[in-house]
């Protein structure tokens, strides 16, 4: 079974002999998947061209089952040589047929109508999320590892894998980017089920699903499974569709926990982290620092003169300043550490692990950065500034933390703003 090669992909290609349907379908991903480049051809030898003119820069090439150019699923085998998932494009199929597109490793096949359109288009946006997302694949055959990883690389998901129970704990104890377990439950050393037990000592079902498999058929299997905490379950004898469903269900159930939660916890207006978000992961972070001795500071940060922003060139002009800053901030503000818009004008970060001299020169490349950019407005462009007061933590709880870097700030702003003071 070929790889699937991981280099970035930005294109789809379209190949049937229908020029209504191929226009169709070549207009509904332009204008619905504005991310890629759609070409549209109705031959084998056109397709060929393109694929090797932009070799390695498609995402899929979507095909009928007949071209004029070429035998029946010619044009599949040639897209999975070419290392290029396909999607088939049928007005009709019974069994043989069937047999025949999913002999040629397609990652799914669609009717030529209007629902099969949509579904198209539904399926190309899911493999541009799907690069997004890792996934671990926990068994101890290295060969049926392997198969696994060409099915879901076929999809564009990224894949790892680990061969023991003791190996995936590790894996997961140390990255936070894994979106999903697929995990043999029979493992030497720690057992599928010790394993999920212990993801879910740190994980909830909602933040990371994990689906068991197995290859022995005992009905006692899949509940066990299920009762100590996986999402779902399969048997190794599934066919590939059966896998896709099972795999694309859960990262849809996932992905939409996830813009429920992003709702909850972010801010609607420059996508920060909220106030409900900022309180319990800082309080986090200071049990972390006290544990880990680790050093922390907190900046709380205010726009200057906001009111008279919003005042001269009115609330749109306002929520373009707090979307620039909040831009200056998540450019220059690291990963690890917590940043946040507690409400208004006010942003507060929360450093870790950084000297108090590698603080402030963060903060002052971000005062800055802020005062250098232009805020583009219809009639012209403003700018605005930023005051900012710094408190570096000796033993403060997150409360006094707050309102020493908040006196901080307070005599910035005295001070003429613009300007960092620390506590």
């Amino acid at each position: 079974m070929p790889r699937l090669n991981r280099a970035p992909r930005s294109r789809i290609l379209v190949v049937d002999n229908s020029m209504f349907f191929r226009d169709v379908l070549a207009e509904t991903l332009r204008t619905q998947v504005k991310a890629l480049a759609i070409d549209s051809v109705k031959s084998r030898q056109e397709a060929c061209q393109l694929l090797q003119e932009h070799k390695g820069h498609y995402l899929a090439v979507i095909s009928g089952l007949m071209l004029e150019d070429a035998a029946e699923c010619e044009m599949l085998a040639i897209a999975l040589e070419e290392q290029v998932p396909a999607i088939a494009l049928t007005s009709s199929l019974d069994a043989e047929t069937r047999q025949k597109v999913m002999d040629k490793d397609v990652i799914d096949y669609f009717f030529k109508d209007q629902d099969g359109l949509q579904d198209v288009v539904s399926l190309v946006t899911r493999l541009l999320r799907n690069e997004q997302h890792k996934i671990l694949v926990v068994d101890d055959s290295p060969t049926y590892c392997t198969y696994l990883k060409v099915l879901l690389q076929r999809q564009h998901y990224q894949v790892i894998s680990a061969f023991t129970g003791e190996e995936a704990v590790d894996m997961l104890s140390r990255s936070n980017d894994i979106s999903l377990v697929l995990l043999d439950y029979q493992l030497p050393g720690m057992s599928g089920y010790d394993v999920i037990r212990r993801i879910r000592k740190q994980f909830t079902s909602a933040q990371l699903p994990v689906i068991g498999v197995s290859g022995q058929m005992d009905q006692q299997i899949p509940a066990q499974i299920l009762k100590c905490g996986a999402n779902d379950f399969m048997y190794k004898g599934f066919t590939v569709e059966e896998f896709y469903s099972r795999i694309n269900n859960m990262m849809d159930l996932l992905i939409s926990v996830r813009e429920l939660q992003d709702a909850a916890y972010k801010d609607f207006l420059t996508g920060l982290h909220n106030r409900q978000y900022f309180y319990p992961h800082a309080n986090t972070l200071i049990k972390q620092s006290d544990e880990e001795h680790i050093s922390m500071g907190l900046a709380m940060m205010d726009i200057d003169h906001f009111k008279n922003v919003n005042d001269t060139y009115g609330h749109n002009a306002g929520d373009e300043a707090l979307k620039v800053v909040a831009d200056q901030l998540k450019e220059h503000i690291r990963s690890e550490d917590l940043l946040a818009r507690l409400g208004g004008e006010e942003f507060c970060v929360i450093f870790s692990d950084m000297t108090p001299d590698q603080m402030r020169q963060r903060l002052e490349t971000i005062r800055q950065s802020i005062e250098n950019t232009d805020i583009p407005l219809s009639e012209q462009n403003i700018s605005v500034t930023i005051s900012m007061g710094l408190c570096i933590r000796q033993s403060e709880d997150l409360e006094t933390l707050m309102e020493n870097a908040d006196q901080a700030l307070y005599q910035a702003k005295a001070s003429g703003r613009n300007q960092l003071v620390q506590h």
